[in-house]
């Protein structure tokens, strides 16, 4: 295969998003924050009728509260996300 004419380079997925703390029963500071994928981890929270249901969540870095994205906010490979308790430990290490 041979390349006719370079395409772009494939931007980092980013987001404008206001921490809010929905899903975790908190308000949060109202911060405007970039979150980036790198940023965001899979959080388990029971929802109606005791239903588990995963939420994709960051942490503000100005309060500290947790926040989920709505599901017209989250990258389309969300499932892919690490855990928190994953996400934790990859951030310790930096």
């Amino acid at each position: 295969m041979d390349i006719l004419k370079p395409g772009r380079e494939p931007k980092a997925w980013s987001l404008e998003v206001v921490c809010s703390g929905y899903g975790h029963n908190e308000g949060g500071c109202e911060a405007l924050l970039l979150v980036r994928e790198e940023d965001l981890y899979q959080t388990e929270h029971s929802g109606y009728f005791d239903e588990i249901e995963t939420g994709l969540t960051f942490t503000c870095c100005s309060c500290g509260r947790e926040t989920d994205l709505r599901g017209n906010e989250q990258p389309r490979n969300w499932q892919n996300f690490p855990t928190k308790k994953t996400w934790l430990k990859t951030q310790k290490l930096k």
